[in-house]
Protein backbone atom coordinates (compact mmCIF):
# COMPACT_ATOMS: atom_id res chain seq x y z
CA UNK A 1 0.00 0.00 0.00
CA UNK A 2 2.95 2.85 0.58
CA UNK A 3 3.93 1.68 -2.91
CA UNK A 4 0.62 2.77 -3.90
CA UNK A 5 0.49 6.07 -1.52
CA UNK A 6 4.29 7.09 -2.10
CA UNK A 7 4.25 10.36 -4.23
CA UNK A 8 0.54 9.89 -5.29
CA UNK A 9 -1.19 12.92 -3.81
CA UNK A 10 -4.39 12.12 -5.35
CA UNK A 11 -4.18 8.76 -3.82
CA UNK A 12 -3.47 9.94 -0.37
CA UNK A 13 -5.90 12.78 -0.50
CA UNK A 14 -8.68 10.04 -1.47
CA UNK A 15 -7.55 7.88 1.21
CA UNK A 16 -8.02 10.61 3.90
CA UNK A 17 -10.96 12.12 2.45
CA UNK A 18 -12.31 8.52 2.89
CA UNK A 19 -11.35 7.68 6.05
CA UNK A 20 -11.95 10.72 8.12
CA UNK A 21 -15.51 10.65 7.12
CA UNK A 22 -15.56 7.34 8.67
CA UNK A 23 -14.65 7.42 12.42
CA UNK A 24 -15.75 4.10 13.17
CA UNK A 25 -13.60 2.07 10.63
CA UNK A 26 -10.59 4.41 11.91
CA UNK A 27 -11.39 3.41 15.57
CA UNK A 28 -11.33 -0.31 14.46
CA UNK A 29 -8.05 -0.69 12.58
CA UNK A 30 -6.15 2.31 15.29
CA UNK A 31 -7.71 1.25 18.46
CA UNK A 32 -10.11 -1.44 18.61
CA UNK A 33 -8.25 -4.51 16.69
CA UNK A 34 -6.10 -6.73 19.44
CA UNK A 35 -4.00 -6.90 15.88
CA UNK A 36 -0.56 -5.51 16.33
CA UNK A 37 0.25 -5.38 13.05
CA UNK A 38 -3.19 -3.96 11.79
CA UNK A 39 -2.58 -1.49 13.65
CA UNK A 40 1.03 -0.56 13.11
CA UNK A 41 0.11 -0.83 9.48
CA UNK A 42 -2.74 1.67 9.83
CA UNK A 43 -0.63 3.87 11.82
CA UNK A 44 2.39 4.02 9.26
CA UNK A 45 -0.29 4.06 6.06
CA UNK A 46 -1.56 7.65 7.94
CA UNK A 47 1.45 8.85 8.39
CA UNK A 48 2.72 8.38 5.01
CA UNK A 49 -0.48 9.98 3.70
CA UNK A 50 0.21 12.99 5.59
CA UNK A 51 3.97 13.06 4.54
CA UNK A 52 3.41 12.82 1.17
CA UNK A 53 0.91 15.89 1.61
CA UNK A 54 2.64 17.96 3.62
CA UNK A 55 4.21 19.93 0.88
CA UNK A 56 0.79 20.76 -0.13
CA UNK A 57 -1.34 21.08 2.27
CA UNK A 58 0.61 22.49 5.46
CA UNK A 59 -0.05 26.10 5.34
CA UNK A 60 -3.25 25.55 4.48
CA UNK A 61 -3.88 23.41 7.28
CA UNK A 62 -5.95 25.87 9.75
CA UNK A 63 -8.44 27.07 6.70
CA UNK A 64 -12.01 25.97 6.96
CA UNK A 65 -15.02 26.45 5.17
CA UNK A 66 -18.65 26.49 5.83
CA UNK A 67 -20.29 24.34 3.66
CA UNK A 68 -24.48 23.33 3.91
CA UNK A 69 -25.90 19.92 4.25
CA UNK A 70 -29.00 18.39 3.75
CA UNK A 71 -29.65 15.92 6.71
CA UNK A 72 -32.66 13.06 6.98
CA UNK A 73 -34.67 13.75 10.53
CA UNK A 74 -37.43 11.07 12.26
CA UNK A 75 -36.74 7.84 9.74
CA UNK A 76 -36.13 9.58 6.56
CA UNK A 77 -39.15 11.47 6.51
CA UNK A 78 -38.26 15.10 7.29
CA UNK A 79 -35.13 16.96 5.80
CA UNK A 80 -32.85 19.96 7.49
CA UNK A 81 -30.59 21.58 6.14
CA UNK A 82 -27.62 22.52 8.15
CA UNK A 83 -24.44 25.10 8.12
CA UNK A 84 -21.18 23.33 9.20
CA UNK A 85 -17.97 24.39 9.45
CA UNK A 86 -15.00 21.68 7.59
CA UNK A 87 -11.59 21.81 6.77
CA UNK A 88 -10.04 22.30 3.90
CA UNK A 89 -7.45 20.12 3.71
CA UNK A 90 -7.57 16.48 3.49
CA UNK A 91 -5.09 15.83 6.62
CA UNK A 92 -6.52 18.09 9.29
CA UNK A 93 -9.92 16.37 8.16
CA UNK A 94 -8.02 13.10 9.04
CA UNK A 95 -6.70 14.71 11.99
CA UNK A 96 -10.36 16.14 13.20
CA UNK A 97 -11.17 12.90 13.07
CA UNK A 98 -8.80 11.37 14.78
CA UNK A 99 -9.84 14.26 17.86
CA UNK A 100 -12.79 12.67 17.73
CA UNK A 101 -11.00 9.48 19.02
CA UNK A 102 -9.90 11.21 21.87
CA UNK A 103 -13.19 10.84 24.05
CA UNK A 104 -13.28 7.21 23.68
CA UNK A 105 -9.95 6.24 23.58
CA UNK A 106 -10.07 5.40 27.26
CA UNK A 107 -11.47 2.72 26.54
CA UNK A 108 -9.04 0.63 24.38
CA UNK A 109 -5.81 1.63 26.67
CA UNK A 110 -3.98 -1.65 25.81
CA UNK A 111 -3.49 -0.14 22.47
CA UNK A 112 -2.65 3.16 22.85
CA UNK A 113 0.98 3.12 21.46
CA UNK A 114 -0.17 3.34 17.80
CA UNK A 115 -2.83 5.62 18.04
CA UNK A 116 -1.12 8.12 20.17
CA UNK A 117 2.34 7.35 17.91
CA UNK A 118 0.29 8.57 14.82
CA UNK A 119 -0.37 12.50 16.22
CA UNK A 120 2.87 12.43 17.60
CA UNK A 121 4.46 11.70 14.18
CA UNK A 122 2.14 14.63 12.65
CA UNK A 123 3.46 16.59 15.31
CA UNK A 124 7.14 16.45 14.26
CA UNK A 125 6.26 17.37 10.97
CA UNK A 126 6.71 21.07 11.61
CA UNK A 127 5.00 23.80 13.12
CA UNK A 128 2.14 24.13 11.14
CA UNK A 129 0.86 20.53 12.00
CA UNK A 130 1.50 20.86 15.81
CA UNK A 131 -0.13 24.07 15.39
CA UNK A 132 -3.09 22.44 13.95
CA UNK A 133 -3.19 19.54 16.95
CA UNK A 134 -3.41 22.38 19.81
CA UNK A 135 -6.56 24.16 17.78
CA UNK A 136 -8.07 20.89 17.49
CA UNK A 137 -8.17 20.11 21.09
Amino acid sequence: MHVVLADNVPACKWLLSSLSRRPGLVSEYLLKTNDNAVMSGFSELLNNAFRVLQPFEEKDLLKTELITRTIKLKFGIQKKEVQQVVSVTCSAQMIGCLALLLRNASNYWFNFRHFFNTFRDFAKMGPYQRTLLVKKQ
